[in-house]
């Protein structure tokens, strides 16, 4: 191996002594041909074949229903008016770092019906209360609305009170927020609610993330 190299050096040097701008220009013909064909094989690794696509939708579907079931039992062992996951984005799917200005209620109980994006800053007080301690984010009990989300919220179904836990993934990386509504008449204690809640938003981060 070794030898073979050491030949093949001695005849690059004799070339290019002898011939060096056609030793040159095969030379960097052949590195342009060697990167072209390595990037077509990275390129070809990243295509997702329908294959593929049909797999992951295949998993999209299933997680959902998953998430479906989490949130309408948690309703229903609450006696809640509805469970509502909302997460966050920044309006569009990229790689800039661009931080959260959006949430969106990607998953819901039969009785929530408010749909759409919704910015951030709407949602600001309440959501600092959460993030208290940036690294240890908490479920809070919210009785009387601080911003014009959670005041919305409250005057379209007539609450009298909201769990809202914190979804954050396994590096605690902040992903959106899981809120249940509670109307006149619920006598739910408010510690067993955080509980609950709490467990169910755990359990359905890891579903999410492959959303």
């Amino acid at each position: 191996m070794i030898k073979d190299l050491s030949s093949a050096l001695r005849q690059l040097i004799n070339s290019l002594s002898i011939r060096p701008l056609t030793t040159l220009a095969a030379i960097f013909f052949i590195s342009i041909g060697y990167i072209t064909l390595k990037s077509y094989d990275k390129l070809e690794a990243l295509v997702v074949t329908p294959h593929e696509e049909a797999s992951r939708f295949r998993k999209q579907l299933d997680n959902a229903a998953l998430v479906n079931d989490a949130i309408e039992n948690l309703r229903l062992t609450l006696k809640a008016n509805n469970v509502v996951v909302k997460q966050f984005h920044n309006g569009k799917h990229d790689l800039t770092g661009l931080p959260f200005t959006e949430s969106t209620s990607t998953f819901y109980t039969a009785t929530y019906t408010s749909l759409g994006d919704e910015p951030l800053s709407s949602m600001n007080n309440s959501l600092r209360l959460m993030w208290r301690e940036i690294d240890m984010p908490e479920c809070i009990v919210i009785y009387s609305p601080s911003d014009v989300s959670t005041a919305k919220y409250f005057a379209e179904y007539k609450l009298i009170k909201e769990v809202r836990c914190p979804l954050t993934n396994l590096l605690n990386y902040p992903i959106g927020v899981i809120s249940v509504g509670f109307s006149e008449g619920n006598t739910t204690n408010d510690q067993a609610a955080v509980t609950k809640t709490a467990a169910i938003a755990k359990r359905i981060t890891g579903y999410l993330n492959d959303y």
